[in-house]
């Protein structure tokens, strides 16, 4: 999960007209930026996930580096001026099952989404501007 840090804080600066151009902002450079066989999914709000098909855990360490360096070094409009931005990110896989195991595609990407997201509530928990990993014991 990929959510930019202190919105909060543009939104008092700027109003939400500048939180939006931020989040607008964010949406285009990360759909510029991830891979050819990868996917942006907007989750909700300034939420956003990036899917890696056939990743692995050096893998997904290696693009939520990128991203995070990517997204430090670069400007982006907010009410006339060029701000900078950090990012909050929360990471992990899913290790392919057996066939026949019967899980369930909604339980799979429900399960996700809630490690995604606990991993990136620790992220902003630390202080903003990290990547916090969540990956269960199998996948190390």
């Amino acid at each position: 999960m990929v959510a930019p840090e202190k919105l909060g804080d543009i939104n008092q600066k700027y109003g939400s007209e500048g939180g939006d151009q931020i989040v607008n902002g964010l949406s285009e450079y990360l759909k510029e930026n991830v891979e050819a066989d990868e996917k942006l999914v907007h989750i909700d709000g300034a939420n956003y996930v990036v899917i890696v098909p056939k990743g692995n855990q050096a893998q997904a360490k290696r693009r939520t580096r990128q991203f995070c360096a990517q997204v430090v070094s670069r400007h982006f409009e907010c009410g006339g001026e060029a701000v900078t931005m950090t990012l909050s990110m929360g990471v992990t896989i899913q290790v392919a099952e057996s066939q026949g195991m019967g899980t369930k595609v909604k339980e799979v990407a429900e399960d996700l989404l809630r490690r995604m997201g606990v991993a990136h509530d620790q992220a902003k928990t630390q202080g903003g501007d990290k990547v916090v990993e969540a990956f269960v014991a199998d996948e190390a």
